[in-house]
């Protein structure tokens, strides 16, 4: 079973224009409590799936 992260991944790659509104909401919400932190977990996914 693959984790929520490689899931993630796995989104972004088969669906790239999912990319941008994934970021856009994450920057959105970076004031929120635990934003930053969920806003560079989303970069991280981003770029995971361009890597492959």
């Amino acid at each position: 079973m693959a984790s929520h992260d490689e899931a993630v991944v796995e989104m972004l790659r088969t669906d790239p224009e999912m990319a941008s509104e994934y970021l856009s909401i994450a920057a959105g919400e970076q004031e929120e409590e635990g934003g930053e932190a969920a806003y560079l977990i989303a970069l991280q996914h981003v770029s995971e799936s361009q890597s492959r």
